[in-house]
């Protein structure tokens, strides 16, 4: 008779992944949607949901994301992870998610995703299926960023493996061994 492995769902988390365009945030968010089971709400395809694809005006961005937040409670209502997945450049931003987590009786997780500007330069420049963020987009980003000064995990996607920036995320989120185990 076969063993039946036990799984027992944990509680939802809401973890925030950010930084400039280019800087690999989409992809590390896919790759710790992978491994924790939980549900990426990228803002490049809530822009195109809400049809202001090319359109980041400050009253758009903040559409863009309370269209996000949204989308998030609904699914952390359902028992299931979510990932926000956006710059997040501005601390409003930030400061709205912390708000809601809060009325959801959530601790929000923050992990920014850095790149050499070089690097940046060169993953913009190639035409990416879901963004049309290009140089001159990256830059006003970069010129209205606010560095987030709160505990949250910094990961470089231009000098650690996908496999390295997984393992610090997973432990500073404290599912490290959950999530090694599936």
């Amino acid at each position: 008779m076969e063993e039946q492995k036990e799984t027992t769902k944990r509680d939802p988390q809401l973890v925030v992944v950010f930084g400039l365009p280019g800087s690999g945030k989409s992809t590390f968010a896919q790759e710790l949607s992978c491994a924790t089971d939980a549900r990426v709400i990228n803002s490049d395809m809530v822009r195109d949901d809400v049809l202001l694809r090319g359109n980041y005006a400050e009253k758009a961005k903040e559409n863009v994301y309370a269209e996000m937040l949204k989308m998030a409670v609904i699914n952390i209502k359902n028992g299931d992870s979510v990932i926000l997945d956006g710059t997040y450049c501005k601390e409003k931003l930030r400061q709205k998610v912390v708000s809601k987590a809060r009325e959801l009786h959530l601790i929000p997780h923050f992990i920014e995703v850095k790149a050499d500007e070089e690097v940046i330069r060169g993953r913009i420049s190639a035409k990416r299926k879901e963004n049309d963020a290009d140089y001159d987009v990256y830059l006003n980003i970069r010129a209205q960023f606010e560095p987030l000064c709160s505990y949250h995990l910094i990961v470089r996607s231009d000098c650690q493996t996908p496999e390295e920036m997984l393992t610090k995320a997973l432990l500073f989120l404290g599912i490290y061994h959950e999530a090694m185990e599936n």
